[in-house]
């Protein structure tokens, strides 16, 4: 730690860091960062290990064995148009901030119910940013800011760079299988939601902090792989809530037109997809009026395929494949995927596939036949050779959340991945895209 001025005062400084791996170790005068810092910071420590027999990824895992595994993640709801602005401000966080916050804070009791868990997420407290430029009740001004001093009162009449720079809101939470336990071995949860300050999103940022594990129940990869797991819960759990709250305009709107499909409609999970993996608003009714019927499509043409091997394979796929790319009866469009790309970016739908095919894989067993399924819609998705690519990252990305590592590399992971890939050629045969490893 070095010892830095900061407003005439000493501090204690340690360092900084921010989304673009830019760092500032120590203080010098300056409150930029850059990634020369923190590269040169990551060499004397790849040093350090080298003299241990260590390598970087060892002394993590050594790191988190010792003190703990946290993770982070970060889902951006985008919301343009003409409703996304009232939908992020009015609706979300003004749900959070006037509902849901003093709720929490009053100690009323708060569940989020984990997607794909039994658990729940009690919400135990939570912070407003707004209220760090309120002046407090009793007045000192000597630790006011200069910005503070002059702020008025009512936080609506604050300069608007103001407002959004500290329009944010924290939430606190523990599981509610965890209640019981010594707080010290309770897994640690914060959520933070807030509108971007440049972009037409509204954030969710989820972080969970886990106390070391116990060797005599889990291996270190299974306590990673655990983590992860929550981690992924709890943002699913968040955005469900943000959603929720963003439906009051929308679904009037679609509620006024006969045959659209509502938001309200959609089951929890595909709620999600909506919203993570196809986040532009204005292209909502696209893919209500075409992915989900073309997706619903596709895994029963899939589950219908496995049962098949070799020619006949290979012939009802092409055929499936036709219906899917073919040309209209109307020769307008090119099926249903190239009238999609024509309005709205084929990048968005491939997107929004591979996150609904690593879904399924998720939930699944590595032997379990379904696997074929999750397979061959890849291939009806995005051919042959191209689905084969596809489904083999997301299966590995699947083993490595098994088994709990980090390392892509680990032949463990591999092995596992060429087992399976090895007994789909096996089912299919060549002509379905796959060659055994």
């Amino acid at each position: 730690m070095i010892k830095a001025g900061i407003n005439g005062k000493e501090a204690f400084f340690v360092m900084s860091s921010e989304e673009g791996e830019g760092s500032l170790i120590g203080y010098r005068g300056s409150i930029d960062k850059d990634s020369g810092v923190t590269g040169l910071a990551l060499a004397v420590l790849a040093a350090e290990q080298l003299g241990r027999g260590m390598t970087l990824h060892e002394y993590l895992m050594e790191t988190y064995d010792r003190y703990g595994y946290s993770k982070a993640y970060l889902e951006p709801m985008v919301m343009t148009g003409e409703y996304g602005m009232t939908m992020i401000n009015d609706n979300i966080m003004g749900y959070l901030r006037n509902t849901l916050l003093p709720a929490v804070c009053a100690g009323q009791r708060c569940e989020w119910q984990l997607p794909g868990s039994e658990d729940t997420l009690v919400l135990t407290g939570g912070f407003d940013h707004l209220d760090l430029m309120k002046k407090p009740a009793v007045e000192n001004p000597d630790s006011w800011t200069t910005t503070k001093r002059n702020l008025p009162d009512d936080p609506a009449q604050w300069p608007i760079a103001i407002r959004e720079s500290i329009n944010i809101l924290e939430f606190y939470g523990e599981l509610a299988s965890e209640r019981r336990l010594p707080k010290e071995q309770r897994i640690r949860i914060m959520i933070v939601m807030r509108p971007s300050g440049t972009e037409p999103k509204h954030k969710n940022m989820v972080k969970v902090i886990a106390p070391p594990r116990d060797p005599e129940r889990e291996t270190l990869r299974r306590y990673i792989g655990r983590i992860d797991k929550l981690s992924r819960a709890v943002l699913d759990a968040a955005m469900i809530t943000s959603y929720d709250a963003s439906l009051v305009e929308y679904d009037s709107k679609v509620a006024e037109e006969p045959g659209k499909m509502s938001f309200a409609a959609l089951s929890p999970d595909d709620r999600l997809e909506l919203l993570r993996l196809f986040p532009i608003i204005v292209s909502t009714e696209a893919k209500l009026a075409i992915y989900f019927p073309l997706r619903a499509y596709i895994r029963k043409e899939a589950a219908r395929l496995r049962t098949l091997g070799g020619r006949d394979f290979h012939a009802a796929y092409k055929l499936v494949r036709e219906n899917i790319w073919g040309a209209a009866p109307d020769g307008s469009t090119k099926g249903y995927l190239t009238h999609f790309n024509k309005t709205n970016g084929i990048e968005f739908i491939e997107e929004s596939v591979r996150m609904s095919l690593f879904g399924q894989l998720t939930v699944l067993s590595s032997d379990d036949p379904k696997v074929g399924e999750v397979y061959v819609q890849a291939l009806l998705w995005f051919g042959p050779e191209l689905g084969r690519v596809v489904f083999v990252t997301l299966l590995k990305d699947r083993v490595l959340m098994d088994l709990g590592t980090l390392d892509r590399d680990d032949p463990a992971v591999q092995a596992e991945v060429d087992k399976v890939m090895g007994e789909l050629a096996d089912s299919f045969g060549p002509k379905a895209g796959i060659d055994r490893p």
